[in-house]
């Protein structure tokens, strides 16, 4: 069967096209079954979307992966088309964009992808280096995750009224959610352009995506969680989304403290038009700087209170 029957195939089964190549990532079985059987024709570019330039590049990345064949193969191979996907790489992200782009930056296997999650210790979180903030040691990506994480595992209950609150889903979206800044760089907010976002979900899906065909158990978990906070519609997404700001606003508050004259009210209250929307973080912020005067009136200068 060649690629464009199996295509066909695919739709008559009224079947997504990023459904059946997330599924072909999960499950070697059906991949390899697949690929022993596969055939690549000649590309007719008439009359062609960029979903089929797509579904065709994400079968054909499966099988120099699977046959240990060097990106710069393909790249030669399928010049064309590759320079397709290039000039629409962040349209309409998928599972299919991660699995290119994996193939691009070379991530083979999971030891790969835990060599960027490291890398989290060694990224400063920008905002502290453009202010800049004094000092030989600034916050670094892994250090906000960390305290993000205990900020959840401390504060946040283990159940709500709402079914679809969980606990665990939510600390799973916080260890994942910076680490595509190990190669994009940490972009403060109020400097963050769309492109950037969409740089950082198409990175993230890689590192994910190899995690997933490396078998790793954690790899599914990470990449739906990921997805979530992508998406950001869910109870779940919405607090993660509170706990990063939560985190943000406070460690704000204590370098502003630390280190008097540094920001102005008019900056802080720049800074501070990302605040929690959720009761439960804006309770959990408070909770957090209560015990800390210091912190609780220089809050209310800013929030002008």
């Amino acid at each position: 069967m060649n690629v464009k029957d199996l295509k066909n195939d695919i739709i008559s089964k009224h079947i997504n096209l990023n459904d059946y190549i997330f599924e072909l990532i999960k499950n070697k079985e059906k991949r390899i079954n697949l690929l022993n059987s596969i055939e690549f024709d000649e590309i007719d570019y008439n009359n062609l979307c960029f979903d089929d330039y797509l579904f065709y590049l994400s079968i054909k990345v499966l099988y120099y992966l699977e046959n240990k064949i060097k990106y710069v193969s393909l790249l030669e191979s399928d010049k064309d088309i590759f320079n397709i996907f290039l000039e629409n790489e962040y349209k309409n992200i998928s599972i299919s964009n991660g699995l290119i782009k994996m193939f691009i930056l070379g991530l083979e296997n999971k030891n790969d992808c835990y060599e960027y999650f490291t890398k989290t210790m060694n990224v400063e979180r920008s905002g502290w280096v453009y202010k800049p903030v004094p000092g030989k040691h600034l916050e670094s990506i892994a250090e906000h995750m960390y305290e993000m994480v205990n900020i959840a595992k401390i504060y946040l209950p283990n159940t709500l009224d709402d079914p679809l609150y969980n606990k665990e889903t939510i600390i799973n979206m916080l260890l994942v959610h910076d680490i595509g800044e190990t190669i994009t760089g940490d972009i403060p907010h109020p400097n963050k352009k769309e492109d950037d976002d969409l740089k950082e979900d198409v990175i993230v899906r890689a590192l994910l995506t190899s995690l997933m065909l490396s078998n790793s158990p954690i790899g599914i978990t990470y990449y739906d969680a990921w997805s979530e906070w992508v998406n950001n519609n869910t109870i779940n997404a919405l607090i993660a989304h509170d706990l990063d700001v939560v985190q943000l606003n406070n460690q704000l508050l204590k370098y502003a403290l630390s280190n008097e004259g540094l920001f102005t009210i008019e900056e802080l209250r720049l800074w501070y038009r990302r605040r929690p929307i959720t009761p439960l973080c804006i309770d959990i912020f408070n909770q957090i700087i209560s015990p800390f005067p210091d912190r609780v009136k220089l809050f209310n200068d800013i929030m002008n209170k």
